[in-house]
Order: C-alpha cells, then structure tokens, then sequence
C-alpha cells in the first residue's frame, strides 16, 4: 500500500477498526497454544492456551468457495475477521477461535493488503 499517504493509512485501519466497534460483529475468544505439559502420573500431555477477548465478523463460507477449495473446506465452515492489532503474530493450527461454547479449529487463515485484518476459516470442533 504504497500508494497511501501516512494519514490515509490511519483514516483506513481506524475506519475498520470501528467497524467492529459499531458493525455486525460478535464477542469471541481468540484461543492461543503456548505448549503442553506431561503429567508423569497419567501418561497424557495438557495442552496450555493464552486466552485474548475480542470481536470479530462472523459469516459462512460460500458454498461456491467450498466447492471451489478441493477439499480444504466443508459446508458448515465459518470465516471470522478479526483485527490483527488484538492477536499477537500469526495465527496457526494449534489455535482455536471459542463463539459462546462452540470451539472451532484454524483451517486457514490470509490477511487484508492492508494488514489490518485477519481472515480465518474455522471448523467446530467436534
């Protein structure tokens, strides 16, 4: 975004931002794996998670794009637009995405070519 001046910059990521403040979003809990921990006693590793609350954009993925994804989505997916500035570094499969008491995997994720935002496909969790 080369082409942008400072202030358009700041003009276009504070009018997204307040899209979430003001817009059709909905509360969730960005969901980040830190690790796990053996339990010698039990056998089993604990996975360990940092919790971030935020809003996000909530919407079904097009049955055209899961047509068109080769397997990559099914029907019943979601998308959710999240502000960059709220998760800290990029996504990855290990981090889950919690709306109320649904858990929903990271199937994929890309960002906006202003780097404001964050587009993440999730699955629930089953």
């Amino acid at each position: 975004m080369d082409f942008l001046f400072t202030y358009e910059r700041a003009m276009i990521l504070q009018d997204a931002h307040d899209i979430f403040r003001t817009g059709p979003s909905v509360a969730v809990t960005y969901r980040r794996y830190t690790g796990s921990s053996f339990t010698p006693s039990t056998g089993a590793y604990s996975p360990s998670y940092t919790d971030t609350a935020t809003l996000a954009i909530r919407n079904a993925i097009p049955v055209r794009e899961v047509q068109a994804s080769d397997g990559l989505f099914r029907q019943g997916d979601l998308r959710f637009i999240v502000e960059r500035a709220v998760i800290a570094g990029e996504p990855t499969k290990d981090d889950h995405l919690v709306d109320g008491t649904r858990v929903y995997d990271l199937i994929d994720w890309d960002s906006d070519p202003m780097e404001a935002l964050w587009r993440i496909a999730a699955r629930e969790v089953a």
